[in-house]
């Protein structure tokens, strides 16, 4: 197998024949490589990653020396196997329930036994990011997670305005599109439904909802007292830690995010978190896991780095900002190493 040529392999998953792609990592001189890396299926969109980025970071790393698989889950892409009829958002619960936990363990271990590396990292976007964390913690052959928009709330996307700052909304919405305002382009952008509308109504969303707050709160010293009250809640909440079934718990927390990155972190094995700075998903990871169990806990400290790109979204789109998420991630494989 020579450096630069990618190969396609094929796996068992059950009664499943899986596909993948194989880059081998270049100057391995056949010997067996530091680090190896799988990516973890992102969505509907299998080896590929969510805008395409798989092969890009795929063959990036390679240049670094540092191998990896890509593979489509049964279901997706060239890989065998049916998933249940279901709209898009049942879809994505079930994928951040562990849908494709089993097919990823299996990659795992033919990715072990075809390039034999002495360490492996698993790498996702989004869905894949939650499906890398929950297989790591079922396995002893998976040594740190890359996350990118990793979801701590199941289907969580639905609440966007619910978890945006308003202030922050506020500047975001100008300094991304302020300058638009006066470019044809953009217009003609709107028109053919080629702009982020989704953004912008969560943007716009949460600006109203803190604009509507504030008056309320002007207006009823009730509203100020329970706004109080639920920020008590939540430092007790830190203090309290894991409790299962804290009722400041978010009803939509996925516990499998918190127990596999406790049996991660049990074992001492890094994360690498990475955020588009006004991804919503951002703020879920702030508000339901950093504020209420981050403090009360230093080994989330030593063992997780969270880094924010400016101006990021929440699928990595832009060239640029895969790079920026690569140049994050070659400095922390080159410490696991």
């Amino acid at each position: 197998m020579s450096a630069r040529m990618e190969e396609v392999i094929a796996f068992s998953s059950g009664e499943h024949q899986l596909t993948g792609i194989l880059n081998p990592g270049d100057g391995s001189g056949g010997k067996n490589p530091r680090v190896g890396i799988v990516f973890a299926n992102a969505g509907a969109r299998g080896r590929l990653g969510s805008t395409f980025q798989y092969p890009y970071y795929a063959r990036e790393l390679a240049k670094a020396g540092y191998p990896s698989l890509r593979f489509d889950p049964h279901g997706i892409g060239d890989s065998e196997g049916l998933i249940e009829a279901r709209e898009m958002q049942g879809f994505y619960g079930m994928l951040q329930s562990g849908l494709f936990v089993d097919d990823l363990l299996v990659a795992i271990e033919a990715f072990r036994r075809r390039v034999k590396p002495r360490r492996i990292v698993l790498w996702g976007v989004c869905g894949g990011a939650i499906t890398s964390l929950i297989a790591a913690a079922k396995t002893n052959l998976v040594d740190g997670v890359v996350l990118l928009s990793v979801p701590v709330l199941l289907d969580s996307a639905e609440e966007e305005g619910e978890v945006i700052p308003a202030g922050y909304a506020r500047e975001y919405l100008i300094a991304a599109y302020g300058k638009k305002l006066f470019s044809l382009e953009a217009w003609m952008r709107l028109f053919r439904g080629q702009s982020e509308l989704d953004t912008i109504w969560s943007y716009s969303v949460a600006i109203a909802k803190g604009s509507i707050d504030r008056v309320r709160s002007g207006l009823d010293p009730r509203a100020l007292v329970e706004q109080l009250k639920r920020r008590l809640r939540r430092m007790r909440a830190g203090r309290r830690r894991k409790v299962t079934h804290d009722a400041d718990r978010h009803p939509m927390f996925n516990e499998r995010f918190l127990t596999s990155l406790d049996r991660m972190i049990a074992c001492h094995h890094p994360a690498l978190f990475v955020f588009g700075e006004g991804d919503a998903i951002r703020w879920h990871f702030e508000e339901h896991f950093q504020q209420p169990f981050w403090q009360d806990d230093p080994a989330y400290a030593e063992l997780c780095d969270v880094h924010y790109l400016a101006g990021c979204n929440h699928l990595f789109t832009l060239r640029e900002w895969q790079d920026q998420a690569l140049d994050i991630a070659r400095p922390w494989l080159e410490k696991l190493s």
